[in-house]
């Protein structure tokens, strides 16, 4: 591994910067797995997958019934609120 200096850039962002954004969009998707909401559609909670983390509100996929949603849990790492757009008006 090589070793960078202080004040060291990739592209003219500096290395503390991408690291600091890397480990905000690992720490939201550890955070979003945590409190996986149950589909809508069928209730499934076990067979949830998060296809999009990165995105406010985040993308879901059930993989019982394929139905596709965006839900933002409670107290989100970004927004601070739930954001629900399923359109059955739980949150």
């Amino acid at each position: 591994m090589t070793k960078h200096e202080d004040g060291a850039t990739l592209n003219g962002v500096a290395l503390s910067e991408l690291l600091a954004g890397v480990f905000a969009l690992s720490d939201r998707r550890l955070w979003l797995c945590k409190n996986t909401p149950n589909c809508p559609k069928c209730g499934e909670h076990w067979q949830m997958q998060l296809v999009d983390w990165a995105a406010t509100p985040a993308y879901w996929k059930c993989r019982k019934c394929k139905h596709k949603f965006r839900f933002e849990p409670a107290n989100s790492v970004l927004t601070g609120a739930a954001k629900d757009t399923t359109g059955n008006g739980t949150a």
